[in-house]
């Protein structure tokens, strides 16, 4: 049941179209499936439509309180459900391109979480098929919604060009491993399938890329678990990625400009500062949409709301369309492939 929300959230985050609801529908229901409810109890004119997972019970579970919606284990008949307005897709990756495909070929406007596809090439055919069907389809990076990245980035920028962006992707790997989160088999593609989160900050920062080296070290994963890589952007910033995973050390954003820096810590609890010279330093407050669910989250999904209620193929800045997200695989791809 949607919690109740301030008179100043329904005039700002409303999307509804002549007072009907927004009905949507989630395919998944983990982890991720669940940040997006939350979000979504949060905007009002949303309605859950419904739940399609692999087991029923999961489906049931997410529609408790929802009495419109519909649980169900068959993908085709919830896209197939009458006023279906929209989709976020939160499946497995193996199964996320080919639900993606089914979507946009019904032209339900749709969110994808990460990797909507496996290759840049593969992101680039939905991409072309969203265009062709004239129909939205975003990718899902709530790390460039977290309020803090944006009042990092935009005080940088006030001062003039960014020239020069660094992310720390560190990740605890053997410590998922351990605890049963992920598979062991999926580290050969970890940046595809959960590093692309930071990879992707690179370029939202950076811009376009014009050339990537990188180095890449195996010592406990063979696909590399030591990784450095050295970007220029077309727009004459320099950006670096580092990440060494199991070093225990915060995923990190540092953006560098004129005469001001900023950083922002990426796990929670998130945090930022951002350091003038004559060591003035100011600390950043996150938005309080950051604290009423998962960081980045609810800007996202009411982002992607706003531009379906408005019946736009695209989102403002910093959305990422399915185009821009086969980018993003585009340098994940060099970075592993330059070393």
């Amino acid at each position: 049941m949607s919690p109740v929300v301030p008179t100043t959230a329904v005039a700002t985050r409303s999307v509804a179209r002549d007072d009907d609801p927004l009905r949507v529908a989630i395919f998944g229901a983990g982890k991720a499936a669940k940040f997006h409810l939350v979000a979504l109890d949060q905007i009002p004119g949303v309605e859950v439509a419904g739940v399609c997972s692999r087991t029923a019970a999961s489906s049931e579970a997410l529609v408790v309180g929802r009495p419109r919606a519909i649980a169900t284990t068959d993908a085709e008949a919830l896209i197939a459900a009458p006023g279906i307005d929209a989709a976020i897709v939160a499946v497995p990756h193996e199964l996320t391109a080919e639900l993606t495909r089914s979507l946009l070929e019904a032209r339900i406007p749709v969110l994808v979480e990460k990797p909507a596809a496996l290759t840049s090439t593969e992101a680039s055919d939905l991409a072309r098929l969203a265009a062709d069907r004239r129909t939205l389809g975003l990718f899902a990076v709530n790390r460039r919604y977290y309020s803090l990245v944006q009042q990092a980035l935009a005080i940088v920028k006030q001062r003039g060009p960014v020239r020069g962006v660094l992310v720390e992707g560190h990740e605890g790997v053997d410590t998922l491993q351990r605890q049963g989160n992920i598979d062991p088999g999926l580290t050969r593609d970890w940046l595809l399938r959960n590093s692309i989160h930071f990879i992707d900050l690179l370029r939202l920062v950076g811009g376009d890329v014009a050339d990537v080296a990188s180095q890449v070290t195996a010592v406990r994963v063979p696909a590399g678990d030591h990784l450095s890589a050295s970007i220029s952007f077309e727009g004459g910033a320099i950006g670096t990625y580092v990440a060494h995973w199991n070093s225990a050390a915060p995923p990190m954003l540092r953006i560098y400009g004129e005469e001001v820096s900023a950083e922002v810590r990426l796990a929670a609890p998130e945090d930022a500062f951002v350091q003038f010279f004559a060591k003035r330093r100011i600390r950043l407050h996150a938005d309080r949409s950051d604290q009423v669910a998962k960081p980045g989250v609810l800007e996202q999904d009411l982002a992607f709301l706003r531009a379906v209620s408005d019946e736009r193929l695209t989102a403002p800045f910093p959305a990422s369309d399915l185009a821009d997200h086969a980018a993003s695989l585009r340098l994940v791809e060099a970075i592993r492939g330059s070393s």
